[in-house]
């Protein structure tokens, strides 16, 4: 009487297409001449609604003042920091940016797009909950990050980037 044995399909081993690390870059945020008159003109309000707080004996406004301060500390506060350095890989089972993992399956493809002296690559997922990723390429040649990404992936039509995809980059979901 001969064992049926079963044997499972040996995992696809695992290749190394392309890494990199994306420099520290600053986020955006309100320049130096606007910042100075947002701070200022925050400063001017923080000052005159305390003032009407005491003259008028209206605790509401010592809210208002206190709302102000937490405005511009969180502007001071947003506006000085910079986007920690990633490091992208890329293999043929997955993608990884920093410590976030994409397995290939989840993902739809891809399309590249330029910020100003950048290569952004946007890779859409195929679940509509997910959020999509999106990282800079180190070097401003879109011929070789479309190439490379070619290899396990297909491209997507290029698309505008709606305001989710603002969101993300900013705080970098």
């Amino acid at each position: 009487m001969e064992e049926a044995t079963l044997q499972s399909a040996q995992p696809a081993e695992e290749t190394l297409l392309a890494e990199w690390q994306e420099a520290e870059h600053p986020l955006p945020g309100v320049s130096g001449k606007n910042l100075s008159l947002l701070v200022f003109g925050g400063a001017i309000l923080t000052v005159a609604a305390i003032g009407v707080a005491i003259w008028q004996q209206d605790y509401n406004l010592y809210f208002i003042a206190a709302v102000l301060i937490l405005g511009i500390v969180t502007l001071l506060v947003q506006n000085r920091r910079t986007t920690p350095s990633l490091t992208i890989t890329i293999t043929n089972i997955r993608l990884l940016v920093g410590n976030r993992q994409y397995l290939m399956e989840e993902l739809a493809g891809f399309w590249l797009q330029h910020d100003r002296e950048t290569v952004v690559i946007n890779v859409e997922p195929k679940k509509a909950a997910m959020v999509p990723v999106t990282f800079l390429y180190s070097v401003n040649n879109t011929d070789e990050a479309r190439r490379t990404l070619q290899q396990i992936m297909p491209e997507l039509e290029s698309r505008l980037p709606n305001s989710s995809d603002k969101i993300n980059r900013y705080f970098r979901f």
